[in-house]
């Protein structure tokens, strides 16, 4: 079997939400398939890989595997294959579909929510669908890129033979707005990076430090230096649809009533941002409220198992893979009722109603509350157990294998 992999999500950089699940996949899946792994790949034994995308991966940073060897040292059945293209947009569209009439495989995993318009009949076609945020939260997106989205959607339910997604949540979505038959969708959860998310973080943090010159130690931690009381951390992009703003003021009733502690907000500012800049500068502890733009993955961890709590109160997700990262860390977490988040956490965090009043309540017991901080942790570490990226490659390897038979 010939199984061409769409990857050029997985190598851009920085790795957001959705490039780190596609970079997960390919990574383990390939994994599962090198000598290392005791012969654990769950793909037929005749699998020949091709890996698309428009450059290699230069992030070194994420570059080796879990067994040793590094991403672009693939097992010898797997190959990159670089597709060059003048342009940033239409890759996809234009020169993969090319690639993909001229050297047709037997199956096409497109891991990133995309798919060529254009594809040979004859090619089996999966898709992972992350999510459908912009159906549900449309103020959030640009007119464009709602009927850009909306067409791709109904493409990946006309012509995928499977569809795969993260959440029982997120195939609901699915039926809800496309009528796909149901049996065409199959739930694999994602996980989290055990190697980089975890508490035993001191030994491996001095390796990393050491090999950093001067400038690079203190470039590392300049945005953060401010970091001097208990803090709540945030991980994501700072706009409407995350509910941002709500945290920021929630943030300031939980001041207002008498604790003292620091909000860092990791994460870029999103397209509909002018709430959230209207917090911070409202806020009477902007000076206790930190937001250090972008943070290293390597940084992370350290920074996680510091807080407080994660606090995640956005309004939609289709799983929330920092619910994960957080619990690997030993830091409790505080997010929005809402059904994908209630998947991932199970009875291992805590889910408030998005208001001001309700988010600001259970800070406030983070803060104060050790008992509650201690047993989130307990439940957060033996929630993770359950999530890894060996199994979820296992699981997509056994689809790909069934797709082939069809």
């Amino acid at each position: 079997m010939l199984l061409a992999i769409e990857a050029s999500h997985a190598v851009k950089t920085p790795r957001t939400g959705v490039e780190e699940a596609c970079w997960q996949m390919i990574k383990n899946l390939s994994d599962l398939g090198g000598p290392a792994s005791g012969g654990k790949s769950t793909l037929p034994a005749d699998t020949r890989v091709i890996l698309y995308s428009h450059k290699m991966p230069d992030d070194k940073s994420m570059s080796v595997h879990v067994y040793g060897h590094k991403f672009n040292e693939l097992p010898t059945n797997w190959e990159w294959k670089i597709l060059n293209w003048p342009v940033k947009k239409l890759w996809s569209q234009f020169r993969l579909s090319y690639e993909l009439f001229k050297n047709p495989p037997d199956v096409f995993f497109a891991v990133g929510q995309l798919l060529p318009f254009f594809l040979p009949k004859k090619i089996k076609v999966i898709t992972f669908v992350h999510d459908s945020a912009f159906e549900a939260e449309p103020n959030a997106y640009s007119l464009l890129g709602k009927i850009y989205l909306k067409l791709m959607n109904r493409r990946i339910v006309a012509r995928s033979d499977k569809i795969i997604t993260s959440t029982e949540f997120n195939k609901k979505e699915l039926l809800k707005y496309y009528q796909v038959a149901s049996e065409k969708v199959v739930v694999v959860p994602l996980a989290y990076d055990a190697n980089v998310f975890c508490m035993d973080l001191s030994s491996r943090e001095a390796r990393r430090r050491s090999n950093l010159s001067f400038d690079q130690q203190r470039d590392c931690c300049t945005s953060l230096a401010m970091i001097n009381k208990p803090y709540f951390i945030y991980l994501g992009r700072l706009e409407e649809k995350k509910n941002t703003a709500l945290l920021v003021r929630a943030f300031d009733q939980t001041r207002a009533s008498g604790v003292d502690c620091q909000l860092v907000l990791v994460g870029k500012f999103g397209k509909l941002s002018a709430d959230v800049r209207t917090a911070l500068v409202d806020s009477p502890y902007k000076k206790d409220i930190i937001v250090p733009g972008y943070v290293k993955s390597e940084d992370l961890p350290g920074l996680m198992c510091g807080a407080l709590a994660l606090v995640f109160p956005s309004r939609y997700e289709g799983f929330g893979m920092p619910i994960l990262e957080s619990m690997a860390c030993g830091t409790p977490v505080i997010v929005s009722d809402i059904p994908a988040l209630r998947e991932v956490g199970g009875s291992a965090i805590t889910y408030i109603c998005p208001k001001i009043a309700d988010l600001a309540l259970a800070m406030a017991q983070a803060a104060k509350d050790p008992v509650w901080r201690e047993n989130h942790r307990l439940a957060g570490l033996e929630r993770v157990k359950s999530y890894s990226w060996t199994k979820t490659a296992e699981i997509l390897g056994r689809e790909i294998a069934k797709t082939r038979l069809f």
